[in-house]
């Protein structure tokens, strides 16, 4: 209907938006994207498959700055009410790191542990 491609065409632009405002990195390598496409053309692989996504989307794109503000494409100045500090990888880790997950890991996250 008229009304869902409305809603999804609004979504697409909010999601897009997030990804601009905190400089997302999900770059992955082309292999890997192979193998997430075999793994998406089986059977039930939504609910019961592993797919190859980056540990930490925001390292390269941050190193460690907080939030700035930002100017949207219709030319608007946008200033986040969020500041934090996005440096979580150790100096041994590799920041373009893939590991395997679910959907629901990769859309919803996982849990904090205090290690």
């Amino acid at each position: 209907t008229d009304f869902e491609n409305a809603a999804f065409a609004i979504f697409i632009v909010l999601v897009s938006r997030v990804i601009v405002a905190f400089d997302l990195n999900f770059y992955t390598a082309m292999s890997k994207v192979d193998e997430n496409m075999d793994t998406a053309h089986e059977r039930d692989s939504v609910t019961e498959g592993r797919f190859h996504f980056r540990k930490n989307i925001f390292h390269r794109a941050t190193n460690g700055r907080t939030a700035q503000s930002f100017v949207c494409s219709q030319g608007h100045m946008h200033h986040p009410k969020w500041s934090f500090k996005i440096d979580s990888l150790r100096e041994d880790e590799d920041p373009d790191a893939t590991e395997m997950m679910s959907i629901d890991t990769i859309i919803n996250g996982t849990l904090l542990t205090d290690d």
